[in-house]
């Protein structure tokens, strides 16, 4: 557990910060000065619904939690779809 709002390197174990790829191949490397880790979640989510077209019951497998996390996840972070522009 970290003592501060950020997550640094030296709160993780090894196995975590000798890794240079998460599952699924996505290149990351924890910065010295650490994560704001419920931005970076924020962040994830919104890509999810985004490429999900804002559909809860697609996006949930692509962050590999079910549909009432992400649906839980949404509500606590105040995720809602943007307004559609008109064309005109």
């Amino acid at each position: 557990m970290a003592e501060s709002n950020y997550i640094e390197p030296a709160d993780l174990p090894t196995e975590i910060t000798a890794a240079s790829l998460l599952p699924g191949g996505i290149p990351f490397e924890l910065p010295p000065e650490g994560i704001a880790f419920e931005e970076l979640e924020k962040g994830l989510i919104v890509k999810a619904m985004e490429r999900a077209d804002w559909v809860i019951g697609k996006a949930a497998p692509l962050l590999g939690m079910s549909y009432k996390t992400l649906q839980y996840r949404l509500e606590k972070f105040g995720i809602e779809r943007p307004e559609r522009r008109s064309k005109y």
